[in-house]
């Protein structure tokens, strides 16, 4: 079905009174290699991250010691919720 699916791609798209051919390969392995190690980008675990107070505060309630900022933050946190351990936004 693949093979089929890409001619009829190709003859919707092609031009009048011009014959092409398509050439299919199929690859036994990736020609990419996989990465040794993943890396997490903008994990939670980061102190300087906004989400990091809304995460806590949705965990185990810990809230911070400034008011203002405690305050931010509970207003924050009604707009997601914890899922598997992960943030979401509701």
């Amino acid at each position: 079905n693949t093979r089929a699916d890409i001619l009829s791609k190709l003859v919707s798209t092609k031009k009048k009174g011009g014959n092409k051919s398509v050439i299919q390969e199929v690859l036994s392995r990736p020609s990419i290699q996989k990465p040794s190690r993943v890396l997490d980008i903008n994990a939670i675990e980061d102190a300087n991250c906004w989400m990091t107070p809304v995460y806590n505060y949705l965990a185990n309630g810990t809230l911070p010691s400034d008011q203002k900022e405690a305050a931010v933050v509970r207003r924050r946190a009604c707009a997601y919720v914890i899922l598997d351990s992960n943030l979401y936004r509701r």
